[in-house]
């Protein structure tokens, strides 16, 4: 049941307020619970889920491939569309990768392979994104730099999280683990 509160009974509750803690005492009460309450909506902002965290990289990769394809040959090497842990991000890397060696990239082509209209407005959303503006060419490379080790480390952990005694992913694994390693000691240049 639900129990609606009258003039009354409001002023009733207020009257007990006042005796109980006394009239001094409540405009303190009212500061802390204010400054609890914000408190609370600061850590709830905060605190990203964790698969948020890693699909922002991958999401991330793939807008600047899409906004500068003349950066996947120098990726390539380093990433594939199995470095994509998020379902719907490897079918667009998969798509996006292979239209770039093809030498074409067509946005409009990867939202159709996409038969659901809530997929089709994240991967819309890909494409229009727009990159956060970096000043210096040194901060853009360290920027695409730690995007691609992102992804890369979130594809390794994820693949080693998996492993069991599946031999083949094993061997994905030790091949991350090592790409990994090159990758980190790895300049790229976005010239």
């Amino acid at each position: 049941f639900v129990m609606r509160l009258g003039w009354t009974e409001i002023i009733l509750i207020v009257v007990l307020v006042i005796i109980l803690f006394g009239h001094n005492k409540i405009p303190g009460m009212m500061k802390n619970l204010a400054e609890g309450l914000n408190v609370f909506k600061k850590e709830v902002k905060k605190t990203e889920p964790v698969e948020e965290k890693k699909k922002k990289p991958q999401k991330l990769l793939l807008t600047w491939i899409v906004e500068e394809p003349k950066v996947y040959p120098k990726i390539k090497k380093y990433i594939s569309p199995e470095d994509f842990t998020e379902d719907l991000y490897k079918k667009v890397a998969e798509k996006l990768f292979a239209d770039l060696e093809e030498g074409n990239v067509n946005p409009a082509s990867i939202v159709s392979l996409f038969t659901d209209e809530e997929e089709q407005r994240e991967v819309a959303g890909l494409f229009n994104t727009k990159l956060v503006e970096i000043s210096t060419k040194q901060e853009q490379e360290k920027a695409f730099h730690d995007i691609v080790l992102a992804v890369k480390r979130n594809s390794y952990e994820y693949f080693s999280s998996r492993l069991g005694t599946d031999v083949s992913a094993l061997n994905q694994v030790i091949e991350g683990k090592k790409a990994l390693e090159e990758l980190s000691k790895t300049h790229i240049s976005l010239d």
